[in-house]
């Protein structure tokens, strides 16, 4: 037993792995599966031009999300590039569904700065922005907002921009749980973002079900049936 290689050691065996098995196997897929969140996107964008190389955790999380939120935009006749996208739980999984989104909003016709622009993360200390320094990891800063555009919202705990703030000055359209943390699609988040939006669609996907961010049945309750919903783990059918 030793503990975890990390730094250069770890890269030198990741680099050496990846030469070893593309050259006994040139035709196979690499499929990273559980990287941390300092690790997966690095690896990534390190080895994307060299191998055919998958990360489930970000991309294909990513690849369903996409799907649904385009299915949802299109339902109302709408364009994903004209959605506002909160995503709780900008780590590995929810900065991969932003990457995503906005590879299609550009698609869409949108720039890439105006992409950007539709998008607000929240980490572990709250909204993503760009005074918090070493705080935020290599691939959160894209997607850090302007510390001065939260200056005139009214804050539930001053010092620190949480989900229902981020909700109430924002007004999503869509709002995307990769958190793992239980519940936190509250009723007041919930009805707050649905007294502006006709509409809203939410997607509560940590898993498994212990984790989830909300109940279905309590979205379609709080929104008065409007919500469209999809959720990271398999419910029962919803009566409402």
């Amino acid at each position: 037993r030793h503990s975890r290689v990390r730094g250069e050691r770890y890269d030198a065996f990741i680099d050496r792995f990846v030469a070893v098995a593309t050259a006994v196997f040139p035709h196979a897929m690499i499929h990273w599966e559980d990287f941390g969140a300092s690790n997966a996107h690095r690896i990534i964008a390190r080895y994307r031009d060299d191998a055919c190389t998958f990360n489930d955790d970000v991309q294909g999380t990513a690849a369903v999300v996409g799907a649904a939120a385009l299915a949802a935009v299109r339902s109302q006749g709408g364009r994903l590039r004209d959605q506002r996208v909160v995503i709780h739980g900008a780590g590995t999984a929810g900065v991969g569904v932003a990457d995503l989104l906005l590879g299609m909003m550009v698609a869409e016709g949108a720039t890439p700065e105006e992409a950007r622009e539709r998008f607000w993360g929240l980490g572990s200390r709250g909204l993503l922005t760009d005074d918090l320094g070493a705080a935020l990891r290599p691939f959160q800063r894209p997607y850090a907002r302007a510390a001065s555009e939260t200056d005139g919202w009214r804050l539930d705990r001053p010092g620190r921009i949480g989900l229902a703030d981020v909700v109430r000055n924002v007004r999503p359209t869509l709002l995307i749980g990769t958190s793992g943390q239980p519940g936190t699609f509250t009723e007041e988040v919930v009805r707050e973002m649905a007294a502006h939006v006709e509409r809203p669609v939410i997607m509560p996907l940590s898993n498994p079900t212990a984790l989830i961010e909300a109940h279905p049945l309590d979205l379609l309750v709080w929104t008065g049936g409007r919500a469209l919903i999809a959720t990271g783990s398999p419910f029962e059918p919803v009566p409402y």
